[in-house]
């Protein structure tokens, strides 16, 4: 696939690498988020079983190793090192995080000619820790992406994942024409996270994909949108006189979709609807689900997941890194028990973990 391609047309992976992973809490803390905790990935994950090596395999065989790149916070810089493997030059450190529309106004930056050595690279930017069931559908999917900037480099593209069910906490991306997997299709505007009611209607019309948070474009036309609709954070990435620290202080905390997809107009974009198994994993009933979790089968992992107990206990998420946890005549909890804390919830209320990281004192989060 890559190797395929000219070297303008050969695409340089942003792996965006800043996510706090809240509803997560206690295996993701802010000393170590999400992407970054071992024995997270669903299997079969590749090293230590983190997200971001999860993510960096799977593009791998479309981007290679020496064409990926990974934006994160100066204070997580160098583990995100060490846990990818790639070298300390692949690491584009922010000063603080605010959000993925100064991530990738960053990388846009920073991955010029001199950096790049193409004139205009395609880039794509995806998300560290989301999970993929059929990554090489996944592949085909991006690549049928990377070819429709190839022919078309004005336009800006994006993943939509087709629904399997009217999800209220993703957002939706409206397409010109009733989707189909692999062929892109033109967009027609960005939706918030709705209710359950305009979920069910928008997933009725059979015109609406939900977000994942991954983007294609070229350099140059991610450089303009970005100084059309994010004029103020482009500026102050832009300023030579000004150091990173001070420019990343005033930066708005926005997505990227909020501060330029959504204010594009219809037809300035396109998607390509996958059905590739795309899941957010945002909570740990989505990381059990992922897993292979049902009714009657339960999910052990994690550092000390080998010494777990679970007696008559079905349907359970069992995370254990460092004690040992034993689960008698229970079924449909998430147990999590790290050095930082233990949770044990309902997995039907998994969504609600950050209610119990807004409780806690700051040193606990």
């Amino acid at each position: 696939m890559d190797g395929s391609r000219p070297s303008d047309d050969a695409p340089i992976a942003v792996v965006l690498a800043g996510g706090a992973g809240t509803r997560l809490w206690p295996a993701s803390t802010r000393a170590r988020p999400k992407h970054l905790v071992p024995g997270l990935a669903p299997p079969p994950a590749p090293g230590t079983g983190t997200l971001l090596e999860a993510t960096l395999a799977r593009i791998a065989p479309l981007v290679p190793r020496q064409r990926q790149r990974i934006v994160t916070v100066s204070t997580q810089a160098d583990e995100v090192a060490r846990v990818s493997g790639l070298p300390p030059a692949a690491i584009l450190a922010e000063p603080e995080g605010r959000n993925t529309a100064a991530a990738v106004a960053l990388a846009v930056r920073r991955l010029d000619a001199s950096v790049t050595g193409a004139a205009d690279p395609i880039l794509v930017f995806l998300p560290a820790d989301h999970h993929v069931a059929r990554p090489d559908r996944f592949r085909a999917h991006l690549s049928a992406a990377i070819d429709r900037v190839t022919r078309d480099g004005d336009l800006l593209g994006t993943l939509g994942v087709l629904p399997t069910h009217p999800a209220t906490g993703y957002g939706y991306i409206e397409v010109e024409a009733p989707p189909e997997a692999g062929t892109p299709v033109a967009g027609q505007r960005f939706v918030e996270k709705p209710s359950a009611q305009r979920a069910a209607e928008m997933i009725g019309s059979g015109r609406y994909l939900w977000n994942a948070g991954i983007f294609v474009g070229r350099r140059s036309t991610f450089a303009r949108r970005l100084a059309e609709h994010a004029g103020a954070t482009w500026q102050a990435l832009s300023a030579s006189d000004t150091d990173l620290a001070t420019a990343y202080a005033g930066l708005p905390k926005l997505p990227f979709d909020v501060a330029v997809m959504e204010r594009l107009g219809p037809g300035a974009f396109f998607v390509v609807p996958t059905d590739a198994g795309w899941s957010d994993v945002g909570n740990f009933r989505s990381l059990f689900e992922a897993a292979g979790g049902r009714p009657t089968t339960s999910v052990t992992t994690g550092a000390s997941a080998a010494r777990s107990v679970l007696l008559e206990a079905d349907g359970n998420y069992v995370y254990a890194d460092g004690p040992t946890v034993a689960v008698l005549g229970a079924s449909g909890l998430a147990v999590v028990a790290t050095s930082r804390g233990v949770l044990v919830c309902p997995l039907d209320r998994a969504e609600e973990v950050r209610r119990v990281v807004d409780a806690l004192d700051d040193d606990d989060r």
